[in-house]
């Protein structure tokens, strides 16, 4: 007897330790009672049903229960809802009623008004009912959006509700309303692809501006800005999706020094917008990052070297890369006048931490290049291939005559045009054009592929 007291003793404790996160709500309660399914869920106002995400033309099952009743012969009952954001599209009184026979006093739905209310009888010989049983089913359809970041906490009231035994006599009934709650997710912004690599001068890539989540969006104004060193774009090479669809009321693209800028709208008469899709894209050329350098006048990227092994045997050389970030910012607007913001510093986790494709559920840490914090949502990179000194993505015979044309030049030549290649053929910087310079060439005679470590690894976005 006493092992079996301290085992209940301890499974007491144990279940007040839990949190009440992990208690679900079990209605119903031992009491005779009229409550309602919402998803197949019972809920309270502490346990609402909580759909997260966006929910326009989903559909909620709403369910009403008698439970634990006895002797029930006859009831009436009447809830409301919130039209603001639901409209029925089904009702029906329980498929397997209390009842054998029974006579249906009032089945009524008004959408204007937001009620729902039913009134039925047993009828001679059907003996009042004893138990738990569903009377009612109704099916609502989501018209209607919240909008980030403000949750909507939505209940099914029942204003009144009677009951009624075989013998007359009131049934006396507790009651529980329906709790629902619509938890909106915060619209964020990507580039697809995230990172970009290219090897190739002349070369152009398109990158895609997907939007997720959005609620109600009539228009979207952004400015996307880039080192315009290194990359270079048009008003030929900028694309408009369907996501917001056309035709528009009005359409903007301008492009100041180093940035798109992009604003469109559609006319008010048409519905606006909800869920994940592309709204623009920009095709971009690479360009030689190093052309317009002094000290670079060929256009040569300058080289840099690490150790090949720890026993420091020979060195390797890698072409210095360049680097540039795509960033993004700008609003939506939506309707009622609201204006989600996208791409500033509200999705800056910490001083370490930042997102870069604005996803509030993912971060990346800060440890890129040149990362100063705000929003980063992409990553552009000229990564030339060792020994490629024309940047045509191959290093061949051409690069090995080009150095060759210059061998033997020092920076002392007292020739401008010989310090200007020097500055540019001269891989090692150690004042002159010689057999280590060539050899940087020539071993990768026939290589297309660039390092994906040196001079530092890629980022993985």
């Amino acid at each position: 007897m006493k092992k079996l007291v301290t085992l209940v003793l301890i499974g007491a404790f144990l279940l007040s330790a839990l949190p009440l996160s992990a208690m679900a709500y079990m209605p119903p309660h031992p009491e005779p009672e009229i409550a309602m399914q919402l998803n197949g869920e019972w809920t309270d106002a502490t346990y609402p049903l909580i759909l997260t995400g966006l929910q326009y033309c989903n559909t909620l099952k709403v369910e009403v229960f008698f439970t634990n009743v006895v002797d029930l012969y006859a009831y009436d009952f009447k809830f409301t809802y919130d039209t603001t954001y639901l409209e029925n599209i089904n009702y029906t009184i329980e498929h397997n009623p209390p009842f054998a026979t029974d006579f249906v006093l009032l089945s009524k739905l008004d959408a204007v008004a937001g009620t729902y209310e039913q009134a039925v009888t047993a009828t001679a010989p059907t003996p009042g009912f004893d138990g738990t049983v569903g009377v009612a089913i109704l099916y609502f359809h989501f018209y209607n959006q919240v909008q980030w970041p403000n949750p909507i906490t939505l209940q099914f009231n029942f204003v009144t509700h009677k009951a009624s035994t075989s013998c007359t006599v009131d049934l006396p009934l507790t009651w529980e309303d329906g709790f629902l709650k619509l938890k909106p997710v915060q619209p964020w912004i990507e580039m697809l692809p995230p990172k970009v690599i290219e090897s190739v001068v002349g070369t152009t890539f398109t990158v895609q501006f997907k939007i997720h989540d959005i609620v109600k969006m009539k228009s979207f104004h952004f400015v996307v800005t880039y080192d315009p060193v290194q990359l270079s774009t048009d008003a030929q090479n900028v694309f408009i999706k369907n996501f917001l669809p056309p035709p528009y009321e009005y359409v903007s693209i301008t492009f100041p020094t180093g940035a798109v800028t992009l604003d469109v709208q559609i006319p008010c008469e048409k519905p606006s917008v909800n869920g994940t899709g592309e709204l623009f894209g920009i095709r971009f050329k690479a360009l030689n990052p190093w052309k317009s350098v002094a000290a670079q006048a060929p256009g040569i990227p300058p080289y840099d070297f690490v150790w090949a092994d720890d026993a420091q045997t020979h060195k390797t050389w890698y072409p210095d890369n360049c680097w540039n970030y795509i960033n993004i910012a700008g609003s939506v607007d939506k309707v009622d006048g609201h204006i989600q913001y996208l791409g500033t510093d509200i999705n800056v986790i910490g001083p370490d931490i930042f997102d870069l494709d604005s996803n509030p559920k993912t971060t990346t840490l800060k440890n890129w290049p040149c990362a100063q914090g705000g929003f980063i949502i992409g990553y552009y990179e000229f990564r030339a291939i060792p020994g490629d000194l024309d940047l045509n993505g191959h290093t061949d015979v051409v690069d090995l005559a080009a150095i060759a044309k210059y061998y033997g030049r020092t920076s002392t030549d007292g020739l401008t045009p010989a310090w200007a290649t020097i500055q540019g053929f001269d891989l090692t910087l150690d004042g002159v054009i010689d057999i280590y310079d060539v050899v940087i060439v020539s071993k990768n005679i026939c290589r297309t592929t660039v390092d994906p470590v040196n001079p530092f690894p890629l980022p993985d976005p």
